[in-house]
């Protein structure tokens, strides 16, 4: 597989993650971590094995190695970024503006773009499949956003209350007191037109010793408010909502003697509604279009299109939503053997954060087999990450 794709996608996400300082109260300084955040093009090469879509919270930046404890399949990475949650200002969103409830920014706030590659075994030969894809999730009632409920409780200026503003009461409460020395000289400089004597610089240590202390004390209390909103959003976690995905595969053999063949392309709608306080129930339809029979590697090549349809429950099954448990279902046939086509029939899991941004997920089900058209149990593990928020190390 040409991994130079890897090397460029990599690139495009530390360009956006490199500029994520230059916009100012956009989303991103809203953003809490509940989940690791859904890699959609994991699902076009299978790396998921679920017909299921993954309708996580979308992050910033999300990566994930998949298919772990796999023998047939090797090399699982996958990468995705949501633009507008990146904070690179060209395309970032306007926390107001987002607040305000307008639909388009909305979809945009939950558009992730996303690429997945793996080396999968299928025979007696290894094939590279690599896939890119979109996906647009969409929370039905914006009350239920996390990044609403955030910007109510820390920046919303038109509502009263310690916390108004409370954003910049954080970050003035992380500069140091040499910084807040150094800002205040060269205000102080600026505004003298030359570098200040020996008695400017004592009253200087002085006032940015005051300000320093009025910041810590602003600090508690807006870190209060912060924590309050994180545990806001932690009683959202199963609200309802939709989510769109598009997305389209390739594979190429792994000694790269013949030319690349298009996957499949995938059509997935899913719509989940909250069951109760602890549980979720995810109903999605997948159409894979133009997805190749892989009996028919080596020669000519022939293409199906198939309908799917899958259902997951999902269980918060700790307080402090730290570990869900999962059982789906899917309608699959198997009778072509198509890469959509060895996703689980049945399957158990568990999501479980074993680390700050960290995430392990397993599988243990019944899939078809890569070879011949028998079902066999498959294991699978995948660990995703996406690095704590500041407002995640603030409720800490």
């Amino acid at each position: 597989m040409p991994y130079y794709t890897v090397r460029s996608a990599s690139a495009v996400c530390a360009l956006l993650v490199a500029a994520s300082a230059a916009a100012q109260g956009t989303i991103k300084d809203y953003l809490f971590a509940p989940n690791a955040g859904p890699v959609a093009a994991n699902d076009v090469i299978g790396v998921s094995k679920g017909v299921s879509s993954d309708l996580q919270t979308p992050r910033d930046l999300a990566l994930s190695l998949g298919n772990i404890g796999d023998r047939d399949t090797q090399k699982g990475f996958g990468i995705s970024i949501t633009p507008a949650r990146s904070g690179f200002d060209a395309v970032a969103v306007a926390a107001d503006k987002y607040r305000e409830g307008d639909v388009l920014r909305r979809i945009w706030g939950g558009t992730t773009f996303s690429y997945a590659q793996n080396r999968k075994k299928i025979g007696a030969a290894e094939f590279d499949q690599s896939a890119l894809a979109v996906s647009a999730s969409f929370l039905i009632d914006p009350e239920d956003d996390p990044i609403v409920i955030a910007y109510r409780a820390l920046g919303d200026t038109s509502e009263a209350g310690v916390c108004r503003n409370g954003l910049q009461a954080l970050e003035a409460s992380e500069r140091s007191l040499e910084e807040v020395q150094r800002s205040l000289v060269a205000q102080e400089t600026i505004k003298l037109g030359r570098a200040p004597n020996l008695d400017e610089l004592t009253a200087i240590a002085e006032k940015a010793s005051h300000e320093k202390t009025q910041a810590s004390s602003k600090f508690a209390a807006v870190r209060v408010c912060a924590q309050k909103a994180a545990a806001d959003i932690a009683k959202k976690w199963n609200s309802h909502r939709v989510q769109i995905l598009l997305g389209r595969g390739w594979i190429e053999p792994a000694t790269g003697e013949r030319s690349r063949l298009r996957l499949a392309t995938h059509l997935k709608v899913s719509a989940a509604l909250g069951v109760g306080a602890d549980g979720l129930a995810n109903l999605t339809w997948r159409r894979a279009d133009d997805e190749l029979d892989l009996t028919t590697l080596g020669r000519t090549a022939a293409f199906k299109s198939t309908n799917s349809a899958g259902f997951r429950y999902t269980y918060k099954a700790s307080k402090k939503a730290d570990m869900f448990a999962i059982a789906e279902v899917s309608s699959v046939k198997g009778r072509t053997l198509t890469a959509s086509q060895t996703d689980f029939k049945q399957a158990l899991g568990i999501d479980k954060r074993v680390a700050p941004g960290l995430w392990l997920e397993f599988r243990y089900g019944r899939a078809r087999s890569a070879v011949g058209t028998s079902l066999e149990n498959k294991a699978l593990f995948a660990l995703k990450f996406s690095e704590d928020t500041s407002l995640d190390k603030q409720t800490k």
